[in-house]
């Protein structure tokens, strides 16, 4: 499949799934058409968030995203494929159906619904998912399973947890390097870039994969951390789990999902109507989106000059700020935040040596000037709760970008900037301080008492 601007425009089962609303405030990305006799999950997410805002239909704008699924079986019989190379096909067009009828959707919202603030979407896909489509099979079917052994040249009566392993590197490795997902990817970045940019925030739900996840780790499997995150995860989107009704993190929950904000998604009650078999009650990250979703939303329409940061920064209860070069803001904690490329002086007293705290610095310049587009680290810290991720990749308008992450005892500090002529460019900084001022009042309470 190449990727085209008409592939794009083009996808069935993609674009308004109701009558464009007059001046709808957010989008809702999901199935609505669902069967009659089954369950009408874009109903049900649509339902809760009415229950937990104050929302009208006016309000808000269905948009209909189902991409068309492959199927293994009918790609080895109608297509003559073998079982990987028909595996490694599902995943490919799995992924990249999913991403680019998202993209069209995020098109259409930018197109033609201006007034909205919030898009949520109770969906996703991942590495992980294409194995659980033939997880049962491989735990039932002997004639299956043993075919996915010789497949990947495994003995005829290999483990499940060699052939789960084989099928798991295999999808990761096709989400994350062919070259159909990537360029569905970066549409799709660009895209969700573009709603960023726009002011509109975008929560997208965590998914569902956690008793997978205890499954396959049963038996001994080891999966990678991106093999049940969302592919619609990236630095544009707020990302929504789920908790029990006293407010634990549920077990639903996908492992290793870059869950960025908890609401509840166990046991919510739904009425969708419309010919469907009304009600009943849900569980999952899906049921979790909307309700964050309506709280944005609502934080927004309370805060005219606030966007996406803010709205993100409200849901997770930090006090937030944002810097771009040459800004300095005070803070909750009676420091400040300036852009100048460097990590404050009091969060480096804290973390101590070990850290990247300077664009200028020998090693970020190394970085700069590295050959490779990406790299991904940690720097550990002396405390457990003191590290730093080194993030280094392309963004979508294809500029070498670098993310310096430092968590310490009660913040969270980002240091962003774009490479140009082989170093950082300082005109490009933009810095953000996530204090939790939870956190913060244990550390204090602990410091009082011990003095």
């Amino acid at each position: 499949m190449k990727i085209t601007p008409n592939t794009i425009r083009k996808l069935p089962n993609a674009g308004l799934a109701e009558k464009l609303e007059a001046s709808p405030k957010l989008a809702l990305l999901d199935d609505f058409d669902g069967d009659p006799n089954g369950f009408p999950h874009g109903q049900a997410v649509e339902s809760v968030l009415f229950s937990h805002s104050e929302l009208t239909d006016a309000d808000v704008q269905r948009v209909q995203n189902t991409p068309k699924q492959a199927d293994l079986t009918k790609l080895m019989r109608e297509n003559g494929l073998d079982f990987r190379t028909a595996f490694q096909t599902m995943v490919t067009r799995n992924i990249a159906h999913f991403l680019l009828g998202t993209t069209q959707n995020l098109h259409t919202i930018l197109q033609q619904t201006p007034d909205v603030k919030v898009v949520s979407q109770s969906q996703g896909d991942t590495p992980g998912r294409q194995l659980e489509l033939l997880f049962n099979g491989l735990q039932k079917n002997e004639m299956f399973r043993r075919g996915a052994s010789q497949a990947y040249g495994l003995p005829q009566e290999a483990p499940l947890r060699d052939i789960c392993d084989a099928l798991l590197r295999d999808a990761n490795r096709v989400s994350s390097e062919n070259e159909i997902c990537q360029k569905a990817r970066q549409e799709y970045d660009k895209a969700s870039k573009a709603l960023h940019d726009r002011g509109i925030t975008y929560l997208v739900a965590s998914g569902n994969h956690g008793p997978l996840g205890e499954a396959l780790q049963s038996i001994g499997v080891e999966a990678a951390p991106s093999t049940f995150k969302n592919v619609l995860v990236n630095d544009y989107v707020t990302v929504v789990g789920g908790t029990t009704p006293s407010g634990e993190a549920s077990a639903v929950n996908s492992p290793h999902a870059a869950i960025e904000v908890l609401r509840r998604g166990e046991d919510l009650p739904w009425s969708a109507g419309e010919g469907f078999d009304t009600g009943g009650v849900a569980t999952g990250s899906s049921f979790a989106t909307p309700i964050a979703a309506g709280e944005a939303l609502a934080f927004l329409q309370e805060n005219p000059g606030a966007g996406p940061f803010e709205a993100e920064s409200h849901l997770m209860g930090l006090d937030s700020y944002k810097v771009s070069s040459g800004q300095t803001k005070p803070t909750a904690n009676q420091q400040q935040l300036s852009g100048d490329g460097k990590i404050e002086s009091y969060i480096q007293d804290k973390i101590g040596a070990g850290f990247i705290t300077d664009i200028s610095s020998p090693d970020a310049t190394q970085i700069a000037r590295a050959n490779q587009d990406r790299a991904f680290f940690g720097l550990p810290g002396q405390e457990d709760h003191e590290f730093q991720l080194v993030k280094m990749r392309l963004d979508p308008d294809g500029n070498r970008k670098l993310t310096l992450e430092t968590y310490f005892d009660e913040g969270h500090h980002v240091l962003q900037a774009v490479a140009a002529d082989g170093r950082w460019d300082p005109h490009s900084v933009i810095e953000e301080l996530h204090l939790d001022a939870k956190r913060q009042k244990e550390i204090e309470d602990r410091q009082k008492a011990s003095s």
